[in-house]
């Protein structure tokens, strides 16, 4: 026997609810996804342009990197050849000191060699300066000082501001033959 189905209203509205319920439950089940293909939609986004801008960083990159190539050839300070100043000439080292000083308008307060730090070594000799004048003078001084061609370095620079400018003390090192 095949069981009898009346389609009456009550069966209807509790049909509609079923399928009703159904749709909502399906439609609470997309909703998320849709919200995370936005989400993943945005996030590609942000990297395409990301992409985008990292070309373009890297057409500058390598033409900043040519540009700075054919810069590294060029030596910013012309160096002299080194060589160091034989041991009976050693006196005119606070001369050529005091001279650059002069061509630079500084004004030359002392020019010592530390013969006490010596010792048993003669191939380095140490000398205590001490200049005064503004900082453009103070700048060319350096670079002259720089090439020297018996200058082994500069150990130690201070400047200080003074009345009458800046006070420049350094210690240099010069090589003796």
């Amino acid at each position: 026997m095949i069981p009898s189905f009346s389609f009456n209203r009550r069966n209807a509205i509790f049909l509609l609810f079923c399928v009703g319920g159904l749709f909502v439950l399906v439609l609470a089940g997309m909703i998320p996804l849709f919200q995370e293909k936005r989400q993943v939609a945005a996030e590609i986004e942000g990297t395409r342009r990301q992409l985008a801008d990292q070309e373009r960083m890297a057409d500058l990159l390598q033409a900043l990197d040519a540009r700075l190539a054919g810069l590294a050839t060029e030596s910013p300070i012309p160096m002299t050849p080194r060589a160091p100043i034989p041991r009976a000439e050693t006196g005119t080292v606070a001369v050529d000191l005091k001279g650059l000083a002069a061509r630079h308008a500084l004004a030359a307060f002392t020019v010592d060699p530390l013969l006490g730090q010596i010792g048993e070594d003669w191939s380095r000799l140490k000398i205590a300066a001490e200049f005064r004048g503004s900082p453009a003078a103070i700048r060319g001084f350096l670079f002259d000082v720089l090439q020297l061609p018996y200058l082994n370095g500069i150990s130690t620079i201070e400047i200080a501001s003074s009345e009458g400018g800046l006070n420049l003390r350094m210690l240099v090192t010069i090589d003796i033959n």
